[in-house]
């Protein structure tokens, strides 16, 4: 049995660790130890003063869906879609301008006559022409203004309205990804934040206890040595914990620099660390129909498919023939040839105006080159169509692989929280029993140990349950990270 000194320095360090527990408690079900925790904290001088500093403080916190739309607004690979955008819009505009007219100037200089050398002989006149220093000017204008390709605009265009329809489905997919990964950021940090104290707690009434347990020591209490190497060891656990906590923080500040642009001291909204009901999942079922209705991917899928089928039919339209309207004019003139009349009298091969106008079919026939042309798009149409049903299924099979993950790290959760009021029930029947004399003090670690295991595991299966549900949500279209579609 122990002494009456051993037992008030048990009843203290008792006390302090129990302090700790029921303060955690509060953190992790703040509805199950509201009592407790009002006992254990001061209350503050000033409650109006107190309030205003926080209604305040709240003014500047980032709340996570100010974090999702500021991470659309900054990610850069939404910036490459909206450029993708702009180049099938600048695509379609470009087979619309098919239809413009064609305007073709020519504008030339030659050699030319520069004179006449006329010679009388024999009653008769003949003329030679110097070419030497003279000059001679040409010009052409052509006008050729489509009439009809015969569907092969109207093919085109369509074929381009669905790049522009994909890339805007890929803009789409960039921002679920974008809120997702913000998703990541903030509430990694959030997780880090709320483990910080709580850790921080833990080691230090360790170390209290340590402390208490040498002082038995010194004293000559050599029952103490057994729970001192305990708490040794488990103290040697914490400062592991303590070293991944900080990787896990040091990366979630990185993550919101990279993502947000914000600083890591950023101040956010406390971490959700409420349990999920048993039915927080709705069926896998009704997430696949809402994915197949909404997802992004799957449009894109069924618009590959149908730009292929286009192609081919666009290379088959190609055999057709263009009809077109054209105006044509044409001038030559040299500046000066001594004896001859200008252009503006009479024409003449040095000086001379043309023009016409006709309608006209133009075709462009290489027979093996078109049709290798059609075959290949027809090639191409079904692999795409292949590939496009491969992907349907590795798509509905990540929604089932995301769905069966999140359902069995929800069942761990409530498991630890089970396991949690289950740890805590058994440290206070001991700390009980130790009261009645029935348990040693060496029976509290133990306990003790178990709570704060349960504790940890219960967080790090809430965050892990959290992102489940978050990539869950990318995967079937659900633009909200935190819940999904009912």
């Amino acid at each position: 049995m122990p002494s009456r000194a051993q037992t008030r320095r048990a009843s203290r360090y008792l006390t302090l660790l129990l302090g700790v527990s029921l303060a955690t408690t509060a953190v992790a079900n703040p509805t199950e130890a509201s009592t407790t925790t009002e006992t254990l904290a001061e209350q503050p001088e000033n409650p109006a003063a107190t309030e205003q500093e926080s209604d305040g403080s709240r003014a500047n916190v980032l709340t996570l869906e100010d974090a999702l739309e500021l991470a659309v607004e900054r990610t850069p690979t939404l910036q490459i879609a909206r450029s993708e955008t702009e180049q099938a819009l600048l695509q379609r505009f470009a087979v619309r301008m098919e239809r413009a007219p064609q305007i073709t100037l020519t504008l030339g200089a030659g050699p030319g006559p520069r004179g006449v050398d006329r010679r009388q002989s024999d009653g008769s006149i003949s003329e030679e022409l110097i070419y030497i220093g003279g000059v001679s000017l040409g010009g052409e204008a052509r006008i050729v203004v489509p009439i009809s390709t015969f569907g092969k605009i109207k093919l085109a265009t369509q074929l381009a309205d669905m790049g522009i329809r994909a890339a805007e489905l890929a803009e789409d997919v960039a921002k679920l990804e974008a809120r997702y990964e913000a998703f990541r950021a903030y509430t990694g940090l959030q997780w880090y934040r709320s483990m910080v104290p709580i850790l921080k707690e833990v080691n230090e009434r360790l170390v209290t206890a340590e402390d208490e347990l040498l002082d038995r020591l010194d004293e000559g209490d050599f029952t103490a040595r057994y729970p001192l190497r305990q708490l040794t060891i488990y103290r040697a656990e914490i400062v592991k914990m303590e070293g991944e906590l900080k990787q896990v923080g040091f990366l979630a500040q990185q993550a919101m620099r990279l993502v947000l642009a914000l600083p890591g001291d950023t101040e956010l909204t406390p971490f959700d660390d409420s349990v999920p009901p048993p039915n927080d999942l709705p069926p896998v079922e009704d997430l696949l129909a809402y994915a197949l209705e909404h997802r992004p991917d799957y449009a894109r899928l069924k618009i590959a498919a149908n730009a292929a089928d286009q192609a081919v039919r666009l290379q088959k339209r190609m055999l057709t023939p263009n009809a077109f309207f054209q105006a044509r004019g044409a001038v030559i003139y040299t500046p000066t040839i001594e004896g001859r009349p200008g252009v503006s009298v009479t024409p003449n091969r040095f000086n001379d105006l043309s023009g016409e106008v006709l309608l006209g079919l133009r075709w462009e026939i290489q027979p093996g080159r078109h049709r290798a042309a059609v075959r290949m798009a027809e090639q191409r149409a079904e692999t795409v169509r292949a590939q496009t049903s491969g992907a349907v299924m590795a798509l509905e099979l990540q929604i089932y692989e995301a769905w069966g993950e999140a359902e069995q790290q929800l069942a761990l959760v409530r498991a630890q929280e089970d396991a949690r009021r289950a740890a805590q029930a058994w440290l206070t029947q001991r700390a009980f029993q130790y009261d009645q004399g029935l348990a040693d003090f060496d029976d509290l670690v133990e306990p003790l140990k178990a709570y704060y295991e349960t504790i940890g595991k219960y967080y790090e299966a809430l965050l892990r349950y959290k992102m489940h549900v978050a990539n869950l949500g990318v995967m079937i279209g659900w633009e909200d990270p935190t819940t999904l579609p009912r």
